[in-house]
């Protein structure tokens, strides 16, 4: 299973820097000389600053990075895992999904999916009196 981490954006500056735009709870995820995979090919990070700008090996200008916005950077489940600290009660929202939903011990549903929002996420479920 692959996780996604991050959405490649737009260029900044000159010297192939690009936007990323976080989609993991875990930042810590993203580290330099660590290998992502995408839908064009691999790319590894070879400098990060503190605005989630980030440079990938081989890329060296602005035009190189350019056709890299909107690509997806995932990492296989385990090895995402490896790269967080998780605290009591913190979970990874695929394993929340498929979980069943319980309001003083009745059964209200399953977890069909998390949407996520600014503010907090919400948990979509398919209630067990809905056909």
């Amino acid at each position: 299973m692959l996780v996604d981490i991050a959405k490649i954006g737009r260029t900044v500056g000159v010297n192939g820097y690009l936007k990323l735009h976080i989609l993991t709870d875990f930042p810590t995820q993203l580290q330099v000389g660590q290998t992502y995979i995408t839908k064009k090919e691999n790319l590894t990070i070879e400098k990060i600053n503190s605005k989630k700008e980030v440079k990938f090996k081989d890329y060296n200008s602005k035009e190189e990075a350019k056709e890299l916005t909107n690509l997806i950077l995932q990492l296989p489940k385990e090895e995402g895992e490896k790269l967080c600290d998780l605290k009591a009660d913190e979970f990874f929202w695929y394993d929340i999904i498929g979980l069943d939903v319980y309001e003083d011990n009745d059964f209200l549903g399953t977890i069909k999916d998390i949407q996520r929002f600014p503010s907090q996420d919400h948990l979509v479920i398919n209630l067990h009196n809905q056909k």
